[in-house]
């Protein structure tokens, strides 16, 4: 086994995890020493090398059924990813966003604490999301992103 696990997560069946990749570890918040969160995966979730997953300060980091994360994207504590959602590599999602089904987020792009992204939606390669984006089934795109 060449990844890390933390008690406190929770793995669905059929998960395929990567080298070097860590599920569990606390998050980063300014001031914060204690973490009592947990992570969730769903069923059938494929995640890369060397991915980072942090679990919920308090709360529980969840990444829904069916979900492919690619090799290096970090997820952060209290991140909520809906089922069907592809994270490209290198890709950054700060804590507490809430990602819908069915998102796709492209290689390096990254997306800022507390957002909300509807379903359906792509966030472009390399775009920077600082805001909500509530408009289901749209492309997003640019720093910062903006609608195509």
């Amino acid at each position: 086994m060449n990844y890390k696990i933390y008690p406190g997560t929770t793995v669905g069946n059929f998960m395929n995890v990567g080298y070097g990749t860590v599920i569990g570890a606390d998050g980063a918040i300014r001031g914060c020493e204690e973490w009592f969160g947990t992570v969730r995966i769903g069923e059938g979730v494929t995640i890369g090398a060397c991915v980072v997953i942090a679990r919920g300060s308090g709360g529980e980091t969840v990444i829904g059924d069916n979900c492919y994360i690619m090799n290096q994207a970090l997820i952060g504590h209290n991140v909520d990813i809906g089922n069907n959602c592809e994270i490209g590599g290198s890709c950054s999602i700060a804590g507490h966003a809430v990602i819908g089904n069915g998102v796709k987020i492209k290689t390096g792009a990254i997306i800022r604490n507390r957002v909300k992204i509807a379903d359906g939606v792509t966030i472009g390669m390399g775009a920077v999301v600082v805001c909500d984006i509530l408009e289901p089934n749209t492309v997003w795109y640019g720093n910062p992103a903006t609608k195509r």
